[in-house]
């Protein structure tokens, strides 16, 4: 294994990426997702959150009640 992780982009398209290429493209959807919102980015620990999600390995992952985040424009 290469140390990338499978995962899917916004548009459903396969990809593999490393941690450190997840981590980048959090901070830049949460920056940009801020300034068009004009609100606040997300903070340290819920990109580590995030992060800690989107980085796993397991086939199914569930994240606590009240937790849940939109991550398309179509929900």
């Amino acid at each position: 294994m290469d140390g990338s992780i499978p995962t899917r982009m916004g548009d459903g398209s396969f990809a593999r990426m490393s941690r450190s290429e997840i981590r980048a493209d959090l901070e830049a959807g949460t920056q940009d997702g801020a300034k068009k919102a004009k609100v606040p980015a997300l903070s340290e620990s819920e990109l580590e959150h995030l992060l800690e999600i989107f980085a796993s390995t397991t086939r199914f992952t569930a994240v606590d009640l009240g937790r849940e985040v939109v991550l398309s424009c179509d929900g």
